[in-house]
């Protein structure tokens, strides 16, 4: 309210440079977007991928939602990856197009999953998408969560879990 035009968010590798108004209308946006595709206060986001603006926008969008953000280190595959996933049990993940191979042999570890938002542009992200929905799960594009409008969100009380860090 106070600072609505001044720059909140400068990722200048990206491009990206927003300001405490738009960040905040695309949070709301973005959870907004994760709750009409079925999500629930309390259900986990698994967030894997690099530093960008993508991820900064994920989490306070699912802190909007009332979700709990999961963050996971890009490094982890296999083993490492498994347990993290089956001891959060996310219902949805933003990953970026080079790290969803990484889910579509898990099986058993990844059941909780349903759907996935993949960071990318082109045919990289494209390829992804369809590698994960031939694998069973739903996936799109994260960039179609910034396009709802803003809707009612959840009031979410100091004292819920918000994230889960390894």
């Amino acid at each position: 309210r106070t600072h609505g035009d001044r720059v909140y968010l400068d990722v200048p590798f990206e491009e990206v440079r927003m300001t405490y108004a738009e960040t905040l209308r695309t949070a709301e946006a973005i959870g907004t977007g994760l709750l009409a595709d079925g999500a629930r206060p309390g259900d986990r986001l698994l967030i894997m991928a690099p530093n960008c603006s993508q991820v900064i926008l994920s989490w306070f969008g699912s802190a909007l939602a009332g979700m709990v953000e999961v963050p996971i280190n890009t490094a982890y595959s296999g083993s490492f990856l498994e347990h993290q996933v089956r001891t959060t049990r996310p219902r949805a993940a933003v990953v970026t197009a080079d790290l969803a191979e990484r889910f579509l042999d898990g099986g058993e570890p990844y059941e909780s999953l349903e759907r996935f938002y993949v960071v990318g542009a082109g045919e990289e992200r494209d390829a992804a998408i369809a590698a994960l929905r031939k694998a069973g799960w739903e996936a799109r594009p994260w960039d179609e969560l910034t396009t709802h409008e803003p809707g009612e969100l959840p009031a979410v009380a100091a004292h819920e879990l918000a994230s889960v860090f390894f």
